[in-house]
């Protein structure tokens, strides 16, 4: 600020000289005549008078030069043009008498109109704007309007004075259009309602004005336009996580019931020739499993959700578990699957074992695939970097690579490696298949890993796949053995248990009551219908724990869970909440931590996998880490053309007398369902029908019907959609037919067990 002091008492005084030496030009002298002392006294008066103004003057504009500088910088630097309008407001009103200014901007493609005034706070797009019919004349001609006495000389330019939104007429006006790229984009109006208020160089610096309000307009719009393509890409990313979860639930299940049914038909030692259909069916099912798991991992890696483990584990072991898988695919091809460990890796390491197996599976897999004749050769070596010869204490870097004799590449091929849902050629996707996800998936996960993943091959000859990873070496020198997914400790910390089970699906919550009486002591269970019943509920009783069902009608379980939290009293707010759904997936696993839960259980459970989330939720460490418990039981039914009884055996553990009752259930409840369903969708009441369909999932997948579980999901989504009452009737009339068929067959099939 002292600067500005300075520079200014400078010009003044240089204004004062230069004014000096100028004035004798334009003043006559009288050479022969002496002035008297009197006329000289007030001609020295009049000359500082007039030098004062003049330094006066010139101070002002200077001012106002600087204010307009700084304004500038502001408008330019705002993404608001709201703010930017109210910095340009009050500067010029400090310049100038400006009772009101109007900015007036049209944009876009569909030439939508913001409108700032401050007499009127409208900053939205509205039809029913006023209309400044002179701002309109400067909008129209892309021309500047001056009118120091607007009152009177506005027929120079329009038809009539300008009266305001206040009533007032205005007597002083300056007006500039704003131009972007040679197009008018909106005007700038100052008023005043004083005449000849404005001067000529208020306009000058009106006009100065001009070019960065055109730039704060244009930043405004790009901004609000960036706006819109963050939210339709957040809105984009929520419905591609709603879709994979929806996904996830509606094919993994069918397919992990194709895999463990022909698994089961494989164990009870079929005929040669049923072998090898047996085996067609498990390897296109677990086909189909890689790539929805592959789909989902890449929805987790971009979405940066995957997180890596850092436990104890073993290369060795990795490798050796990868050969024991991959062998017979091998062996299929008649191709060597060799395997090489160096020596000089530590025994124990710490990392993420699944991953490292998922990376080295991918890559070992498609070596097999691509190669006809000769060999695989998966190897681990402790990297030693030559032009780095110190050793980094605690470390081990290991290269891994993935030789084959296969097919190869050609140059152009190999740079198109690891690009997403790209694969080497069309032909040899048509040849080979595949969706072009895992190569990519591979190397994001390498990345992941602080590591790098290359590639060299020759066409004909073959190629070989390769990457770096640290890992820290655990102070461990063997890998603790897991123990039981269920122990005896675990029953008994969980003995006199009170648990509120919720859930509108009655078969539902029939099945996880019977499961805890049946494997707990003193387990005290009660049950509620809905999210309001469970507040009530918990309102009156102590429960330490509730299991509650994410989609409920009333309220789901992000609502009842949220309300929990935050209206109930203690203790009954700080109850433990379990979260029971069909979508296992990490979207769905965040929510319901954001909802306050203590643990997530993926639908349907067996009954262990139920007892450990008690027990991780209650005496662990947390419920949000739920492994899958294979129980690995023989086929004790004939399996029918709808339903298989296996299925319900498994979930049932055995127990012949809950099976019964769960039959009987079935018979009871299907038929009911089906009549609700059909009134709800010949009426159109698309949420009803939603519902009903929604509780017949669990009755049919339980019992292994999983055709009739794939038809109510569809019916569902299309309720969700509100489709049309034909097409709802369409797959009604499907779920009918394939229920009277399940219905058929629980009736002519006996409980008697297989003692073979």
């Amino acid at each position: 600020m002292y600067l500005i002091y300075i520079f200014v008492f400078i010009a003044g005084a240089t204004v004062s000289w230069f004014y000096l030496r100028t004035r004798p030009s334009s003043v006559p002298l009288q050479p022969s005549i002496e002035p008297e002392h009197k006329n000289s006294k007030t001609s020295n008066k009049n000359d500082q008078l007039k030098v004062t103004e003049e330094l006066q003057h010139v101070r002002y504009e200077l001012n106002n030069l600087y204010l307009v500088n700084e304004l500038s910088q502001k408008i330019t630097a705002s993404l608001s043009l709201d703010d930017s309008f109210h910095h340009l407001y009050n500067a010029i009103n400090s310049m100038m008498d400006a009772a009101v200014m109007q900015l007036d901007v049209r944009y876009g493609e569909k030439n939508t109109r913001l409108y700032y005034s401050n007499l009127k706070q409208v900053n939205t797009p509205n039809n029913d704007l006023p209309v400044n019919h002179m701002a309109e004349w400067c909008f129209e001609n892309n021309k500047a309007m001056f009118l120091p006495n607007a009152e009177d000389d506005y027929e120079r330019y329009v038809y009539k004075p300008l009266q305001l939104e206040n009533g007032k007429i205005a007597r002083s006006l300056i007006c500039f259009p704003i131009s972007n790229n040679l197009k008018v984009i909106g005007t700038l109006t100052v008023i005043s309602f004083v005449k000849n208020a404005f001067e000529p160089f208020h306009q000058e610096m009106v006009g100065q004005l001009i070019p960065f309000i055109a730039v704060a307009i244009k930043n405004a719009y790009h901004h609000q336009e960036l706006n819109v393509l963050k939210q339709r890409a957040e809105n984009s990313e929520e419905f591609m996580q709603q879709f994979l979860a929806n996904m996830s639930h509606e094919i993994r299940t069918p397919i992990h019931a194709i895999t463990g049914m022909t698994q089961l038909l494989l164990d009870k030692d079929p005929l040669d020739e049923q072998i090898r259909y047996l085996q067609s069916i498990r390897n296109a099912s677990e086909t189909l499993l890689v790539i929805i798991n592959d789909i989902l991992d890449l929805s987790k890696i971009e979405a940066k959700k995957l997180e890596l483990e850092k436990i104890d584990f073993s290369v060795s072991d990795v490798v050796n578990h990868i050969q024991d898988m991959m062998q017979l695919k091998a062996e299929e091809k008649g191709l060597q699957l060799i395997t090489h460990i160096d020596s000089a890796i530590a025994p124990v390491l710490k990392g993420d074992p699944v991953r490292l197996t998922q990376i080295l599976i991918n890559l070992v897999g498609n070596a097999i695939k691509f190669t006809n004749k000769g060999q695989v050769k998966l190897s681990a070596d402790l990297y030693h970097d030559k032009t780095r010869p110190e050793k980094t204490d605690g470390v081990n870097e290991i290269f891994f690579s993935v030789y084959d004799t296969g097919i190869g590449m050609t140059e152009d091929q190999q740079r198109k490696l690891f690009q997403k849902y790209t694969q080497a050629s069309p032909e040899i996707t048509r040849k080979y298949g595949g969706t072009g996800l895992g190569l990519s998936i591979a190397n994001q996960l390498v990345h992941l890993h602080g590591g790098k993943m290359g590639a060299s091959s020759k066409m004909g000859e073959g190629s070989t796949f390769y990457f770096n990873i640290k890992f820290p070496i655990s102070e461990n020198d063997s890998i603790k053995k897991q123990t039981a997914v269920v122990t005896d400790e675990m029953i008994n910390k969980l003995e006199g248990l009170r648990v509120l089970i919720t859930d509108d699906n009655e078969y539902n919550r029939t099945v996880a009551t019977e499961s805890l009486i049946m494997k707990l002591k003193n387990v005290v269970v009660d049950e509620a219908a809905d999210g309001i019943t469970a507040l009530n509920m918990l309102r009156k009783n102590k429960y330490d724990v509730v299991l509650m069902d994410l989609v409920m009608i009333k309220l789901d379980g992000f609502e009842t869970t949220h309300k929990i939290r935050t209206e109930l009293p203690a203790p009954a707010s700080e109850v433990a909440v379990i979260a029971l759904t069909a979508s296992a997936v990490q979207p769905e696993m965040d929510k319901c931590i954001e909802a306050g839960m203590n643990g997530f259980l993926a639908k349907p459970f067996k009954t262990d996998q139920l007892i450990k989330i008690l027990y991780d939720v209650l005496h662990g460490n947390g419920g949000f880490d739920v492994s899958t418990v294979h129980r690995g039981k023989g086929t004790k039914y004939i399996v029918g053309k709808v339903v298989d009884l296996n299925q319900l055996d498994e979930h049932m553990d055995g127990d012949i007398e809950r099976m019964s009752r769960h039959l009987e259930r079935f018979k009871k409840q299907i038929p009911a369902s089906l009549r609700s369903l059909r009134s709800f969708i010949e009426n159109e009441d698309h949420e009803n029908a939603r519902v009903v369909s929604h509780s017949m999932k669990p009755l049919l997948g339980v019992l292994g019907a999983e055709k009739g579980y794939g038809i109510s999901a569809n019916i569902e989504h299309l309720c969700i959609k509100k489709s049309k009452t034909e097409e709802l009737l369409r797959h009604f009339l499907e779920l009918e037919s394939v229920c009277n068929e399940a219905l058929e067959e629980v009736q002519n099939i006996s409980l008697v067990q297989d003692t073979d």
